[in-house]
């Protein structure tokens, strides 16, 4: 037999031993709710954030109207540009040599 004293009784042992792992389980759903609002809050935020930016970046009626006008006079501008280009310099497309317009009395000449 044991005969080494015990310092507590076997009812007080199961009692605190029952009563620490109650204080665990409290413990851990503490930290897992507090986990879980606290992830929630954090993507909350961020997809409020993303919102509010994509709502604040949106261009007013006047705004929108202005930077059509303008992409409108850049393409304008670029078509005048390489019309005016074809007119100065007018390059066969295949071959990239000059066009030369031949006059009527070279070419009967030749014949």
């Amino acid at each position: 037999m044991d005969s080494s004293p015990r310092l507590i009784e076997p009812g007080v042992k199961f009692f605190l031993y029952n009563t620490l792992t109650q204080c665990h389980s409290t413990r851990v759903n503490l930290y897992y709710w507090g986990l879980n609002i606290g992830v929630f809050v954090v993507f909350a935020c961020i997809f409020g954030a993303a919102l509010y930016y994509c709502y604040r970046r949106k261009l007013t009626p006047e705004e929108q109207y202005q930077k059509m006008m303008k992409e409108q006079a850049y393409i304008l501008s670029k078509i005048r540009f390489y019309q005016n280009e074809r007119i100065e310099h007018p390059l066969s497309s295949i071959t990239s040599l000059p066009v030369v317009k031949q006059n009527d009395e070279f070419s009967r000449m030749r014949v």
